[in-house]
């Protein structure tokens, strides 16, 4: 779905078959009486396989922009007539439809006041149907609630998805702000996750120095994916100052974590492209950004996004033009689950569930290991902090078992993940004393 300026509308291009190229081209409403036209369009297919698309009127700014939303009916022979869903100040808005039910949900950063807005003080609300067609655009979901006096907004960064479930897990960024001044922060930003089961919770803070250019922060781009036995992966751009072209941009790299718990922990993040270029003149500068991630993980995730070759945003203002590669990255994740839905390969990279477990004071991890290298077996609590490590070895291929010792530490739930240069795993402790 895309919008054409040259017949100012909404388009929607349908391939023949996967890969074919042959799109037929469809007309969705983009209008409405008092509002014109409307651009940007945000889709999703639901479970049934009619399309959702949410667009607004053009401009944003100083003043929010209407939002309207139709969806296809009997196989895109018909849509339904645009319904008006709210104001909008910044182009941070998409529908997410679940392939497990019949559940669909527009969720977008909704401005505090309508008039005299600025792009930067926004709650997240959502508004969910339980089938695609019946919907209550009143009843308006605000799950941020910001007060004048708090530090931190949304911004122009947010994704969500359904889990098999059919909870919904929403993720955003915020950068600090000050509503009296309406100043908020270059870079330094944080990164949360909600889900009607677990609440509002941080996932990981970017409070560190960077200068991403325009429209960036130091976390963008966030993405949230899911597994059909309920793992969470979230995937977002980083940008730091130790990292920067010639013309002192940051250049990004891709990020990713994930929960095996509904979003209750989260694990340390990781940097999945590694493209340092510090110091990188104009056409030699690896800054990857604007990522996309698909909703749905089966062994990989499958991101989207550019590898900018000189940082910054604006080219007329934070760098020179240059020809920028639009990459595609499949990023291999397991390629089996066991029935607690882990990774496992029979006879390969395996560890097993922790036998006693609960378990007080002391429990057994064994493991297999398929390929020489290096491994690591570490225990973190649910804050996300490092509690222990109880291997960080060179391992031949083979099968290990190991004590963990927890003596010293509360009750409480643990995590132990199991890494080597190809493969994660992790299993969930309880510890009752």
């Amino acid at each position: 779905a895309y919008h054409n300026f040259s017949n100012l509308n909404v388009t929607l291009g349908v391939d023949g078959a996967r890969g074919i190229g042959l799109f037929t081209i469809y007309d969705p409403p983009d209008g409405m009486p008092g509002i014109s036209y409307t651009f940007w369009p945000q889709m999703a297919i639901d479970y049934t396989g009619e399309y959702h698309i949410l667009s607004v009127e053009h401009g944003m700014g100083d003043i929010a922009v209407p939002m309207i939303y139709t969806h296809s009916q009997n196989n895109l022979e018909s849509w339904e007539s645009p319904q008006y869903v709210d104001t909008i100040g910044i182009q941070a808005y998409l529908v997410a439809a679940s392939k497990f039910d019949s559940k669909v949900a527009v969720v977008y950063a909704k401005p505090r006041q309508n008039f005299d807005a600025d792009f930067y003080n926004n709650d997240v609300v959502y508004i969910e149907s339980p089938d695609g067609v019946n919907w209550d655009f009143d009843n308006k979901i605000n799950i941020t609630n910001y007060l004048d006096e708090d530090s931190i907004r949304c911004f122009n960064s947010l994704d969500a998805v359904y889990d098999p479930e059919g909870n919904l897990h929403i993720v955003w960024v915020t950068p600090f702000y000050n509503q009296n001044t309406f100043w908020a922060s270059v870079d330094s930003c944080l990164l949360w996750h909600w889900s009607e089961e677990t609440g509002t919770g941080l996932i990981t803070d970017g409070l560190n120095l960077s200068n991403p250019g325009t429209w960036n922060k130091s976390i963008s781009s966030c993405n949230i994916s899911v597994d059909d036995v309920g793992t969470l992966y979230v995937t977002y751009c980083r940008f730091f100052d130790d990292d920067v072209s010639h013309g002192g941009f940051s250049n990004g790299e891709i990020y990713y974590t994930f929960s095996i718990d509904n979003g209750d922990f989260w694990f340390p993040d990781e940097n999945i492209t590694n493209s340092e270029s510090n110091g990188c003149m104009p056409g030699d500068c690896d800054n990857d950004m604007q990522l996309s991630a698909a909703d749905y993980v089966d062994n990989s995730l499958y991101l989207f996004y550019i590898n900018d070759k000189d940082a910054g945003m604006f080219s007329s203002e934070e760098g020179s033009e240059t020809s920028n590669p639009q990459m595609y990255f499949r990023y291999p994740l397991a390629v089996d689950v066991d029935e607690d839905g882990n990774p496992f390969v029979p006879g390969s990279f395996y560890l097993a569930p922790a036998y006693p477990n609960p378990f007080n004071a002391n429990t057994t991890l064994s493991y297999d290991i398929e390929n020489e290298g290096n491994v690591k077996l570490e225990i973190y609590n649910v804050a996300g902090q490092k509690v222990s490590t109880l291997v960080d070895d060179l391992h031949q291929p083979g099968h290990y078992t190991v004590n963990f010792d927890a003596d010293n530490l509360s009750s409480g739930v643990y995590y132990a993940r199991l890494i080597s240069s190809e493969n994660r795993m992790v299993r969930k402790l309880a510890l009752l004393k």
